[in-house]
């Protein structure tokens, strides 16, 4: 269940004393949507190394290049850095983000990827000079319609940002071996708004390659797209 979820889950339960057992921004969350009530958060030291990536001083910098832009955060991130966003967006969201801006007009859009390095073709790590990856490492950097070749089953997202945006994404693939999640920062710039979304998602059950996210909204995707069309997705 979503982080978000289990929140939401615990107001309704209207529970005057809740217990998240989780890491930092998950009692945050929990203590936000459930003001009534006394939340503890058994172990303080319990961070997420992915969501403290960002700080409030990466935000401000970012306002001052960019002071026209509006600040994307994805609802998994500390409660002091959501506090200096314009909007908040859960992965469920995050491509219909792409799609408002791309009634604009995209003019460019930027797909960073980070996963595990076991995550990756080892032959494909191999042939592009990566046979041992011990920490973070820039595995490639170039055009959507490259990437998707060399990572078929590691940079799905690019075909439904594509599809969202009509643009092909420029794409950087990061090789982490320390990472437990699949983590996505989207850059889009439109002709009015532009938004950065990071996205951290858990592997999908069937394709540990690739994200959960991504099946579900390549779904949802295509139905929109289909509109009165019949579509049948599955067996």
């Amino acid at each position: 269940m979503p982080c978000l979820e289990l929140s939401v889950k615990a107001r309704e339960a209207g529970a005057r004393v809740v217990v998240f057992c989780g890491v930092d921004f998950m009692a945050e969350q929990a203590a936000a949507l459930n003001e009534n009530a006394v939340v503890l958060h058994p172990d303080p030291e319990a961070r997420c190394p992915m969501a403290a990536m960002i700080t409030v001083g990466d935000v401000l910098r970012a306002r001052k290049l960019f002071p026209k832009a509006p600040v994307v955060m994805y609802v998994n991130s500390p409660a002091v850095v959501k506090a200096e966003a314009d909007y908040i967006v859960t992965s469920a969201n995050a491509v219909d983000a792409v799609k408002a801006l791309a009634s604009l007009g995209v003019k460019r859009i930027v797909l960073r990827t980070y996963k595990n390095a076991k995550a990756f073709d080892q032959a494909t790590l191999k042939e592009l000079g990566f046979a041992e990856v011990r920490e973070r490492t820039k595995v490639f950097e170039g055009r959507g319609d490259v990437a998707v070749k060399l990572f078929p089953a590691n940079v799905n997202v690019v075909a439904v940002l594509a599809l969202a945006s009509g643009r092909i994404p420029w794409v950087e693939v990061y090789a982490d071996s320390a990472l437990s999640v699949n983590v996505h920062e989207i850059e889009i710039e439109s002709e009015a708004p532009s938004i950065r979304v990071r996205v951290e998602n858990v592997p999908h059950p069937r394709n540990p390659r690739t994200s959960y996210l991504v099946a579900l909204s390549a779904i949802r995707l295509l139905k929109q797209l289909s509109e009165d069309a019949y579509i049948h997705v599955g067996t």
